[in-house]
C-alpha cells in the first residue's frame, strides 16, 4: 500500500532538512527527485491499472509449529505436522509477484492498495491450535516481509473479507448478508453463529490463560 500524503510529507521534510545545511546541491536535487518519482507513480491512477512495483529481495520463515500444535490427534483432526521450518522467498517462482494492479484508492487518506495480478504458486500450511489462533498475523507478517518496503512506507498484508465487500455493489452485498444456508432445518444467516461454541480440541496459546 502506498500513502500519497506520506510521500508529499517526505518531500517537504527533505527540503526543510537540507535548505539550511551546507550540503552539496546535487545531493538535495537527487533526494527530491526520488520523492517526486514516487509521487508521479500515484498520479492519475485508477482501479485496475497496472503498477510497476518490485519488492526488495526478502524472505520469511514459516515456523513448523504453526502447521500443528502437536496437541491434536492426527487421525481425528486430519492435521499433518511439518517436519521443519520453511523459508519463503519473494525471488523464487513460488512466491514471486511480477505484476501488480490497483485494487483500491482511498481518497480520504491517500492510500492506494495494490494486489497481485495473479495468485502465487506457492502454498503455506496452517493447522492445529497455533495455526488457527495465529493465522491472520502469520499471513500478514509473511506478506509484509515478502512484499512490503519499510523504507518507502509500503506495508504488505493478506487480503481480507472487508476488501472484497468494499468493492461489491449494494445489491450483491445485500444478497450475501441475507443469505440463508440451503438446509431445511437451518435458518442461520450470514454472520450468525451456526451452532454452539466449538467444544472439541479446545487448545489455545498459553498466554491466553494469563489474560483470563
Amino acid at each position: 500500500m502506498l500513502g500519497q500524503n506520506g510521500i508529499f510529507e517526505k518531500a517537504k521534510e527533505t527540503v526543510e532538512k537540507y535548505k539550511n545545511a551546507e550540503e552539496d546541491e546535487g545531493r538535495v536535487i537527487n533526494k527530491l527527485s526520488e520523492q517526486l518519482e514516487e509521487i508521479n507513480i500515484l498520479t492519475g491512477l485508477k482501479i485496475g491499472d497496472t503498477v510497476n512495483y518490485e519488492p526488495k529481495e526478502n524472505t520469511y520463515t514459516w515456523k513448523k509449529e504453526y502447521c500443528s500444535s502437536g496437541n491434536e490427534v492426527v487421525s481425528q483432526s486430519n492435521v499433518n505436522k511439518l517436519e521443519s521450518d520453511v523459508e519463503l522467498s519473494n525471488k523464487n517462482d513460488e512466491f514471486k509477484v511480477i505484476e501488480w494492479k490497483v485494487f483500491d484508492i482511498n481518497k480520504k487518506n491517500g492510500i492506494i492498495t495494490l494486489i497481485s495480478a495473479n495468485p502465487t504458486k506457492g502454498t503455506v500450511y496452517l493447522g492445529g491450535a497455533q495455526g488457527y489462533n495465529n493465522a491472520v498475523k502469520l499471513l500478514n507478517d509473511a506478506c509484509n516481509a515478502l512484499y512490503g518496503n519499510n523504507e518507502k512506507n509500503i506495508n504488505g498484508r493478506n487480503i481480507k473479507i472487508e476488501d472484497i465487500e468494499n468493492n461489491m455493489n449494494s445489491k450483491t452485498l445485500n444478497e450475501i448478508h441475507n443469505f440463508i444456508h440451503p438446509n431445511e432445518n437451518s435458518t442461520t444467516k450470514y454472520g450468525e453463529q451456526v451452532k454452539d461454541a466449538f467444544t472439541v480440541f479446545k487448545y489455545y496459546p498459553s498466554i491466553y490463560k494469563k489474560e483470563l
